[in-house]
């Protein structure tokens, strides 16, 4: 059974209720004519007060006077009216649409027709021989249809004519944050007045206000809207300003100028962004250095403000942040408001890892069509480490020095043939040789020195060598061909000694002077390399010549791997040095 109020003796059955009003005993009903479930109409029931009186019929009266005489398609038409034992009912066309204040959502040139709808049944109203004042126009008040449709209903508290109205009927019609100061103290109303009503309904159509907390937005008299709608166009926002000033002599002085200076208006206008420079490279030379770079943005749109926000977009090396803070990243100032404006970026290394490169990409949401990303490049200092590096250059002529000792062997074979074998030399070759071919064989000296000191100029001619090269290698090669002699010399005058025993003290004996050398610092650097050079490449020569001597091949493979080690460890050294570093920054950001 239904709870409804039951009108079928007046012919009417009740569908749903559509609304009620506690307070003024008023309740709006869906219903059909009996019998034609086609025609359907709407019942608004007013149920008097026990011993209610001719107040309490006025706003009836009143509504019916005014709903008799209209015949505009923005507004329901007046069926008529009947009594029931304890009320009176209203009856009118039914219109198929919702209220603005259910929430739904609207563009904003969806919002302008709205506007324009309203305003045409107020020109309707206005220019009647008996104008009316509506005095409660509201977002519940307001019915607009799926097609945007629109309609205006509840003319309970309207006013026909220029008649005075009663203090009390003013305090009584009306909502707080839609009515005007004029409606509020009773000061006379005009063709402005709905026009407040209106103005305030927009806004809070366009700010998603509700209507029970509108007056919230009334700050010092004046409805305080501009920095909820940030993207409506200025001669708008100044339209709508106009709509609900509060003296009524600033406002438009009725519905038909209003219509007519919004027609030609922008609701919505976009600003444009236009940021220098497009990307930034921020570099820096000493550890914990904090660099700041400089953005202009500008807005060239006219009747728009730019109001927009800078962020840095999430990465997955930053730990979390919130859109208003980042761990080394920050903007001065932060916030923009206005259509020509620097900002400073600044970059804190200080919570950065040293000799990092990388990137991130700044987001500038604003109220424009689309929020601007700008991609800007981070380069940390030099770790605080040194590292004996050798160039690409050096590696050359290091290669040519070894080149040239391969060349100087293979060429000089009676040094080659007289080295192969030491056991023939000491047992054979010191006592078979005589001294007139010892003597030729010493005029080799000057030249084996010049070849291998050429080597060791080469190298030591690169950036990072210190010492002479020329004489570290000239000293080597005639140095180690003179050993050479005079331990032929020696096996021949005293056979008891071996040569090869010689020449292992010898080479003993050479490498610990160097590895001294090296002790010392770069100095000897570049000739110790020459050194091991041109050992490589003599034992490469003379393999070259010789294919089955056992302990050139040993030698030779020791000796490179000897260079290789001594070319090689300065940046194992320097790479371990990293790692270490490294651990000490684990709390540190990689750019």
């Amino acid at each position: 059974m239904s709870n409804f109020q039951d009108f079928l003796s007046q012919g009417y059955e009740v569908i749903r209720e559509l609304g009620r009003n506690r307070e003024g005993g008023r309740v709006v009903y869906l219903a059909q004519k009996s019998g034609e479930p086609s025609q359907k109409v709407v019942i608004k029931q007013f149920q008097f007060a026990k011993g209610g009186g001719w107040s309490d019929f006025k706003p009836i009266e009143r509504e019916m006077q005014v709903l008799e005489g209209l015949n505009h398609k923005g507004i329901p038409k007046y069926l008529g009216m009947f009594e029931t034992d304890d009320s009176y009912c209203i009856l009118q066309e039914y219109k198929n649409a919702k209220t603005l204040a259910e929430p739904r959502t609207f563009d904003f040139d969806q919002v302008k027709q709205i506007a324009i709808s309203i305003l045409e049944i107020l020109i309707y109203l206005q220019k009647r021989n008996q104008p009316i004042i509506h005095r409660d126009i509201k977002p519940e008040n307001i019915l607009v249809d799926d097609e945007l449709n629109v309609y205006l209903i509840d003319f309970g508290f309207a006013r026909i004519g220029g008649g005075e109205i009663a203090t009390s009927s003013v305090f009584g019609a009306g909502t707080f944050g839609f009515m005007p100061p004029e409606q509020i103290y009773n000061k006379g109303l005009s063709e402005a007045t709905d026009l407040y009503g209106l103005g305030a309904t927009l806004i809070a159509l366009l700010t998603g206000t509700k209507s029970i907390v509108m007056d919230t937005l009334i700050d010092e008299g004046k409805i305080n809207f501009k920095h909820l709608v940030p993207k409506l166009s200025l001669r708008f926002i100044g339209w709508l300003e106009k709509m609900v000033e509060p003296k009524l002599k600033d406002r438009y002085p009725n519905a038909e100028t209003a219509l007519k200076e919004l027609l030609p208006l922008y609701v919505i206008r976009y600003p444009s962004v236009e940021i220098s420079p497009s990307s930034l490279n921020f570099v820096a030379t000493r550890l914990g250095e904090k660099i700041t770079q400089t953005i202009t943005i500008t807005n060239s749109t006219p009747e728009t403000i730019l109001v927009g926000e800078w962020s840095v977009k999430p990465h997955p090396n930053d730990p979390p942040h919130s859109p208003d803070s980042h761990a080394w990243i920050s903007f001065s100032p932060k916030e923009i408001k206005e259509n020509n404006s620097e900002v400073k970026v600044t970059v804190d290394t200080s919570k950065l890892i040293a000799q990092g490169d990388g990137g991130r990409e700044l987001l500038f949401i604003s109220n424009a069509i689309s929020d601007e990303l700008i991609k800007i490049k981070v380069t940390t200092a030099p770790l605080p480490l040194e590292v004996k590096r050798l160039p690409n250059t050096e590696i050359v002529l290091l290669a040519s020095s070894v080149v040239i000792a391969i060349l100087v062997n293979y060429f000089s074979k009676d040094i080659a043939y007289g080295l192969s074998n030491v056991d023939i030399v000491a047992n054979s070759l010191g006592r078979t040789l005589s001294w007139e071919q010892l003597a030729r064989g010493i005029m080799y000296i000057p030249v084996v020195a010049i070849i291998w000191g050429i080597a060791g100029l080469l190298i030591s001619a690169s950036s990072m060598s210190e010492g002479n090269g020329f004489i570290a290698g000239a000293m080597w090669g005639g140095g180690m061909t003179i050993c050479y002699f005079l331990v032929i010399t020696i096996a021949k005058l005293i056979p008891i000694f071996s040569t090869f025993n010689i020449l292992k003290v010898l080479a003993v004996f050479t490498l610990i002077t160097f590895t001294i050398f090296i002790s010392k610092g770069n100095r000897f650097y570049s000739a110790f390399l020459t050194f091991l050079a041109v050992i490589f490449g003599a034992g490469l020569g003379l393999n070259a010549v010789l294919f089955t001597n056992l302990s050139m091949m040993v030698g030779t493979i020791l000796s490179g791997c000897i260079l290789a080690f001594t070319l090689i460890h300065p940046y194992w050294k320097f790479y371990r040095e990293i790692s270490n570093y490294r651990n000490l920054e684990q709390h540190l950001i990689k750019p």
